[in-house]
Formats: C-alpha cells, sequence, structure tokens
C-alpha cells in the first residue's frame, strides 16, 4: 500500500482497505457460483445470498428438486449403497487415481466404487465445452426438465445413452457431472476448461490444444478433503489415441484404478488396442463386466481375476463378442454372489463383474 499521511490519508486507507475487502467478498461469492450452479440443478439448497435463491421459491424448482430428490434417493437405494458395500468388501488396495473410460457423464459409479481417489479422469465421446452460469434468465424449467430427462436412462438402466446426450431436449456433460457431485454430497470449487497436448501435458483449453479436451473441476467432498475430476472428450481408437497425448497424461497420475462397464465391447476390437495394452501394462486394479478386456488378455502370471455374479453370452446386438474362455474360467473358478445388477443386463440374474488385480504393481494403496 502507497505511504499517505493526514486526514485525507486515513480516509484514502480507509478507501483501499475497503476496495480490497469488497474484491476478497466478490471473489469468494463468484468462486461459489459453481457450487451454487450444482445444487440449483441438483434440487438442493442454494446460498441465501445468491442470484439463483429467489429461483428456489416457485413451484417449478420445488417441483423439480422433489421429483429429481426422489428418483435419485430411490437409485441410491437399489445400486449405489450396494456398490459401496461392494467396494468396502472387495476393493481392500484402491489408488488415489481412478480411471473410467467410455463413462459418458457417469461419475456416481466411480466415486461409489472408488471413494479414496483425489482425481477422477473420466472420457467420453460427448463433448464438455461449457458450464452454466448463476443466470436466473437461463435456468428456468426447460433447462431442469432437461437434466431429469437425461437422468432417466441412468436411474433405471445405470448408463447414459450417448445418442440422446446429443439431443436438443438432454442436458450436457458439465450439468450432469454437477449434479451428481452436489448430489452425492460434494461442492465445486473451480471449474476450468482443459486440454492434453502431445506428451501428456496438461494445458488451458483452445481450439488448437489437442484432441483430449474437457473439463476439470476441482470440488471438496463432505470431510473438506479437495478432489479433482476430470471429463475429457477423446476418441479412444487407435486412429487417435496415440498422438493425443491422453494415455501418457493419464499414465503421468500415477498407478490406477480402473472402471470399465457398458462400454460397446470396443475393447474386444483390434481398433482399441493400444488403449487396452495401456491399461493391461499400467491399471493397479481393473473393475469391469464382460464388455470391458476380454479375459483373454489377462495373463495369470500377471493378474489375479475373481468373478462376481453370472456370466451370460451378451445380447443380440453384441452377440459376436461372446467369450467362451471367460464360461470355462467361470467353471474352474465359481464366481462369488452379486446383489445388484450390473453389465446390459440390467437384473441381478444375468449380472456379472470381474475384478482383476494386477500383481507388479507395487504402488501403496490409499489408506
Amino acid at each position: 500500500m502507497p505511504h499517505v499521511s493526514g486526514r485525507t490519508g486515513l480516509t484514502s486507507g480507509i478507501a483501499i482497505l475497503l476496495a480490497m475487502l469488497c474484491h476478497s467478498a466478490l471473489s469468494a461469492a463468484a468462486a461459489d457460483v459453481p457450487a451454487d450452479v450444482a445444487r440449483y440443478l441438483a434440487g438442493l439448497p442454494v446460498a441465501a445470498a445468491g442470484p439463483l435463491r429467489d429461483l428456489t421459491a416457485g413451484g417449478v424448482w420445488q417441483d423439480h428438486s422433489r421429483r429429481l430428490g426422489e428418483a435419485w434417493s430411490g437409485f441410491d437405494r437399489r445400486l449405489l449403497s450396494k456398490l459401496r458395500t461392494f467396494a468396502m468388501n472387495q476393493l481392500v488396495d484402491r489408488r488415489h487415481t481412478a480411471l473410467y473410460f467410455f463413462s459418458g457423464p457417469d461419475f456416481a459409479y466411480a466415486q461409489a466404487l472408488f471413494p479414496e481417489a483425489s482425481t477422477y479422469v473420466l472420457a467420453g465421446l460427448e463433448p464438455a465445452d461449457t458450464f452454466p452460469a448463476a443466470d436466473p434468465a437461463k435456468l428456468g424449467e426447460l433447462t431442469l426438465s432437461r437434466v431429469r430427462t437425461s437422468f432417466e436412462t441412468f436411474f433405471d438402466f445405470g448408463v447414459f445413452v450417448t445418442v440422446n446426450m446429443r439431443g436438443s431436449r438432454f442436458a450436457g456433460v458439465p450439468e450432469l457431472l454437477a449434479v451428481q457431485l452436489a448430489l452425492t454430497g460434494n461442492a465445486i470449487d473451480d471449474v476450468a476448461f482443459v486440454a492434453v497436448e502431445a506428451g501428456g501435458h496438461e494445458t488451458s483449453y483452445s481450439p488448437a490444444a489437442g484432441t483430449a479436451h474437457g473439463i476439470r473441476i476441482t470440488f471438496h467432498d463432505s470431510a473438506g478433503v479437495s478432489k479433482r475430476l476430470y471429463y475429457f472428450s477423446v476418441d479412444l481408437s487407435d486412429a487417435t489415441i496415440a498422438p493425443s497425448g491422453f494415455l501418457e497424461f493419464c499414465r503421468g497420475l500415477g498407478p490406477a484404478d480402473v472402471l470399465l462397464k457398458n462400454a460397446s465391447f470396443l475393447l474386444h476390437e483390434n481398433s482399441f488396442s493400444t488403449v487396452r495394452k495401456f491399461l493391461l501394462e499400467d491399471a493397479a486394479s481393473i473393475v469391469q463386466d464382460d464388455s470391458g478386456i476380454p479375459i483373454r488378455y489377462f495373463d495369470g502370471a500377471a493378474w489375479s481375476l475373481r468373478l462376481f455374479g453370472a456370466y451370460r453370452p451378451p445380447p443380440e446386438s453384441f452377440s459376436r463378442y461372446g467369450q467362451p474362455e471367460l464360461i470355462d474360467f467361470e467353471k474352474r473358478h465359481p464366481p462369488e454372489a452379486l446383489d445388484f445388477p450390473a453389465g446390459y443386463y440390467w437384473w441381478i440374474r444375468g449380472s456379472h463383474l470381474e475384478i482383476a488385480v494386477n500383481k507388479s504393481r507395487s504402488a501403496p494403496p490409499v489408506r
């Protein structure tokens, strides 16, 4: 602060101090805006002095809050609570990084299975290049309706349908991530749009920054622990993944726990061999249904494998991806019980999960 003297100096000093305090308060309010948007979209109470407070007094938002809250409570009771119990009992050596490829905007599964992770990386084809502003004029009934519509297949079948995410009736990836963060007891601290350069270096997003780009959400959980959620819009096929730097970025985060589900059996294809090779070499553990990496790629000398539920050959649209090797392995290693639906068979009978643990990964688990 510059030197001042006398009455004029005192007045100027007070003015400067007040300006600094005002700037600090405005900065704090601005930082809280994404958290308030998330709570508003999730049907949860918003800041009393925030710009969205008046909107929550109306019948449209209150109806949204009731409907979304009831649907989420049922989903948590039927599935997420069981996922958390499964993780607690079966995933005892979890790492600080969780990777979830072919995920779409599905944060809830990843957090339920890997709650101790400090960094989550999701990847899909859907874009994530905007985050809604706390503008009452733009967050009305249509936006709330899009949020509920987007969650319908997720609540019913545990998956966001890719083709739906491109329609005008559906909310965008950032909105859906924000809602899940709020509903799982997290609070957003910061939102940034990022990209990955060749070599795996994170950079600010620009159209020329890289082929893997998306959003980074910094948040804290109910215990106040700071965490990061990345969602990248990236084509994981061999033709584009190698030059993107995305896998180098993931490798730089250290040994990770991996989730693969409802992955359209893409990792069965030769055109996704680069991602498959990366996961088999770098993952500490993989939790997957049968649409993930085929069992024939898991070398028994390098991986331990446990089965849960009952494997059934894929439904008709994916019938060419049946795994006779998995049927044979199941006969020799009877699977353990599974009390929640998983994979493309959205009922318990026929649901199937695998836990593969990389024997060579010596990085210490989260404690």
